[in-house]
């Protein structure tokens, strides 16, 4: 039998899903002009935070005693959102729906590409259509924590080998729920049940330098049931342990 395509998998929604045509309606969106996932991200963009693209994340984040976050992005469905846009069976999705190209369509891009309909002077050059659902889309615009970061190293206050927790407010270190939800919802054509925490481990990439307590992620693993029957997210999400402690001592 032959093996699906990484971007056929993409387009089917294995791992974790991968819209090909996502619809948050612009009215739906609130006060916020910008559609999407960018919804709920906590770090906005301005002319002093840009939105830089992957290859900018790429240069930190690619060391292996780091966690190699962009190998983890590159190697996942997110890295592939654009392309999958040009298969034949995103197409056919948008044939459909009376849509000639989904890589040209707003309809699509505002799920498929990073900094959808964001002001041009707010984004860098670096920044990609190709490069899909980049870093920036959860983690909102790295302009200032990169540089933030890179001040730090220079100035010989922080340890490389050392994980240093940037300041609040440089960049969305744990993206709300929320921001998964502004394209992975039932307005798409082609979706399919989305459980947070199993699709969350699909694409985790933590940094190893970091002390976790094993007991969050396993209480977080518990929240996926067989036979999972949510239809938006209802599947859990982030622990807080103190409050979970709390309840256990009731």
């Amino acid at each position: 039998m032959r093996r699906p395509s990484i971007l056929k998998d993409a387009f089917l929604g294995l791992g974790v899903l991968v819209l090909p045509l996502a619809f948050l309606s612009i009215e739906s969106a609130g006060n916020n002009p910008v559609p999407g996932p960018l919804q709920g991200a906590a770090a906005k963009p301005s002319k002093k935070n840009r939105y830089l693209g992957v290859k900018a994340c790429r240069s930190c984040h690619k060391a292996k005693n780091k966690g190699n976050q962009y190998q983890v992005w590159l190697n996942g469905p997110h890295s592939k959102a654009y392309k999958v846009l040009g298969t034949e069976e995103a197409k056919k999705v948008a044939a459909k729906l009376k849509i000639a190209d989904p890589q040209k369509s707003p309809k699509c891009l505002k799920c498929h590409v990073t900094a959808f309909g964001v002001d041009k002077k707010l984004k860098k050059k670096t920044l990609k259509l190709e490069d899909g659902v980049g870093c920036e889309v959860c983690h909102g615009p790295g302009e200032k924590h990169r540089k933030g970061r890179m001040r730090a190293v220079m100035s010989g206050k922080v340890d490389p080998k050392v994980f240093t927790p940037p300041p609040p407010g440089e960049i969305v270190t744990r993206p709300p729920v929320k921001v998964c939800l502004g394209c992975h919802n039932p307005e798409s054509p082609t979706f399919k049940k989305f459980c947070f925490v199993k699709a969350y481990f699909k694409i985790v990439h933590p940094d190893p330098r970091k002390k976790r307590d094993p007991r969050e992620w396993k209480a977080m693993k518990a929240q996926i049931k067989p036979g999972c029957k949510c239809r938006h997210a209802e599947c859990g999400g982030y622990v807080d342990l103190k409050k979970l402690e709390k309840k256990k001592g009731k």
